[in-house]
């Protein structure tokens, strides 16, 4: 897109340069034909001007590429800078993804009860990102198209809201469950879902970073959701309160947060 623009730029400045070039002639020719005085003596002075004046426009004119070819020259050197930052920026996305999915994965489980995971984990602690992950993510995010640069940027606000979340409040356990609320099984099972949920989001851009993908999908679905708990090992079918709540914000097309709306 860059380069049509340029290319765009180049002809444009060409077209105003020969415009002035024919103008001056066309001119020129004019005065000439309008001169009541028919002395030679003005007829050499006004071709003498018109050979002057067009020496002048073609030496401009020849600037004027020259200037267009440099600017041509730099966008295409910014181009290259860019391709190589992008092509080094997604050879180590696979791996913070791996690292992004390995704290989604703790992070959405620490909140179940043994008996709800497939296998036995001690989970008790968040996980964090590390620097150098973020770092990878903010290159990414820097070097990537429009669509992926929004789902990178989401993931990382994602993840910046649900560890302050999950710092204020005390861990509950998500339990097989009864009709009734239990004490912070509201906070447990929403955390538990947006980990989740996050985890998918992580798993859809994979193929973008394996090269597979141009983009990132802009969206996940419910049953990008349930696969997701799947992976995790997570018995959801035994969390009817989880499925009905996965069911309500896909319904209210809440699924994923939404920044602008205060989900």
């Amino acid at each position: 897109m860059k380069k049509k623009q340029t290319s765009w730029r180049g002809s444009h400045l060409d077209g105003i340069a020969l415009g002035a070039f024919l103008a001056t002639i066309f001119f020129l020719v004019i005065f000439w034909q309008l001169d009541i005085v028919k002395e030679s003596t003005n007829r050499t002075t006004l071709c003498a001007a018109i050979i002057g004046a067009s020496a002048a426009l073609f030496v401009g004119y020849l600037a004027l590429k020259g200037v267009t070819s440099q600017i041509q020259q730099n966008i295409d050197a910014d181009e290259e800078r860019r391709s190589r930052a992008l092509a080094a920026a997604i050879a180590l996305l696979p791996i913070a993804l791996s690292r992004l999915s390995e704290i989604a994965a703790n992070n959405s489980k620490r909140n179940f009860d043994q008996s709800l995971l497939l296998k036995n984990e001690e989970l008790e602690e968040l996980q964090y990102i590390s620097d150098d992950i973020i770092e990878v993510l903010k290159k990414s995010i820097e070097h990537s198209d429009t669509l992926s640069q929004k789902r990178l940027a989401q993931l990382f606000r994602m993840y910046q809201v649900l560890i302050a979340r999950d710092q204020k409040r005390p861990l509950a356990k998500i339990c097989e469950q009864t009709s009734e609320w239990q004490r912070g099984e509201h906070e447990a099972l929403s955390s538990a879902l947006n980990w989740t949920v996050f985890y998918a989001i992580v798993g859809s851009a994979y193929g973008y970073a394996r090269g597979v993908q141009a983009f990132i999908p802009p969206a996940i679905t419910t049953q990008h959701v349930y696969n997701a708990l799947n992976n995790l090992g997570i018995n959801y079918e035994s969390i009817p309160k989880l499925v009905f709540l996965i069911e309500e914000k896909a319904n209210a097309g809440r699924l994923e947060m939404s920044f602008g709306q205060g989900w």
